[in-house]
């Protein structure tokens, strides 16, 4: 079986192709069959288990985060492997903090202090 994602009937199949239909049910293709035939339970195409269907579409959805296709869902980009970084909570504060945890499980919230030019940092000096 190869997974093929959203069913387009531009696209030839092979048998053993696994397609997504605009219903989102899962098909795979069971005998040759000619260019935009849609899946549905019929001699070409057939609903795969339930089980096997449910891990196709954690699948699709986890290629839709990561193409950013998934509306409303924003992956953050404030993470390493030893930080997180979070903004305050408070109302119209402008201020972030770097969160770490040790391996007592002990969490720090560092507040992070942007240079500013013309403090002695880079470019800013007399």
């Amino acid at each position: 079986m190869k997974l093929k994602g959203a069913y387009s009937s531009g696209t030839t199949y092979a048998v053993g192709d696994v397609v997504v239909s605009s219903e989102n049910q899962v098909y795979h293709l069971q005998h040759p069959a000619p260019s935009g035939t849609p899946p549905t339970n019929t001699l070409y195409w057939g609903m795969i288990d339930q089980d096997l269907a449910t891990a196709v579409l954690f699948i699709m959805d986890a290629i839709g985060i990561v193409n950013g296709t998934i509306e409303g869902l924003n992956i953050p980009d404030n993470l390493s492997e030893d930080v997180l970084v979070l903004k305050s909570s408070t109302a119209s504060s402008e201020k972030e903090f770097a969160i770490t945890v040790d391996d007592d499980g002990d969490l720090t919230a560092t507040e992070i202090v942007p240079e500013s030019a013309g403090e002695g940092g880079e470019g800013g000096g007399t």
